[in-house]
């Protein structure tokens, strides 16, 4: 333990606060550190501002992702957040969604089109097992999470890529699924195919 994290520790146990969040605390001042590669004695003002820019930024980013796998691979809501990162299928670009509507598990094909900015945000947490984990408070400590991000998030995204594309009907996540088995109609996949996706 170096003397800053002792001292903060310290100052944390004379507020009367428990060990749980004087350990919270401490991991958050250096998660705050991270973005800029320097030791959290030597943070200025303004380093810390970019460092929550930084952090908002990565909270709309995985909506965004989110968002847009659940609009690319043609899932319900409640599925995108709920995707795991070992149960994805790399050799066969397979998603397998679990527990799907119905109870039911499936198979859908992952699109080329998301995995890129997908690899972007999952950089930014690395987390094992959820694809889109929930954020601690204040969108840190991501990697240990023990949940997916909440719906409402998701629901906000396609809130914000709404009034951002100036589209004036009203959508929602609940819209992306219809559009998409119509985009597969279009693309002459044959009707009876569809609902296994």
């Amino acid at each position: 333990m170096t003397p800053l994290q002792q001292r903060m520790r310290d100052d944390l146990q004379l507020r009367g606060l428990s060990a749980r969040t004087q350990e919270m605390d401490v991991r958050a001042v250096y998660q705050l550190a991270a973005p800029c590669h320097t030791s959290p004695a030597r943070l200025t003002e303004e380093a810390l501002r970019d460092s929550f820019l930084s952090l908002k930024h990565v909270k709309r980013l995985r909506s965004r992702v989110c968002l847009t796998t659940i609009d690319s691979c043609g899932l319900h809501r409640q599925e995108g957040p709920h995707l795991q990162v070992p149960a994805i299928d790399r050799a066969r670009m397979l998603v397998p969604v679990r527990c799907g509507k119905g109870a039911k598990d499936r198979y859908v094909p992952w699109p080329t089109r998301p995995l890129e900015l997908l690899r972007q945000s999952w950089t930014t947490h690395r987390q094992p097992v959820w694809l889109f984990p929930a954020p601690g408070r204040g969108g840190i400590g991501m990697a240990p999470a023990s949940a997916p991000m909440p719906r409402s998030r998701v629901q906000d995204a396609c809130r914000i890529a709404r009034k951002a594309s100036g589209l004036h009907t009203r959508a929602s996540v609940h819209t992306l699924r219809p559009a998409w088995a119509t985009h597969l109609l279009e693309a002459g996949v044959n009707l009876p195919l569809i609902p296994a996706y």
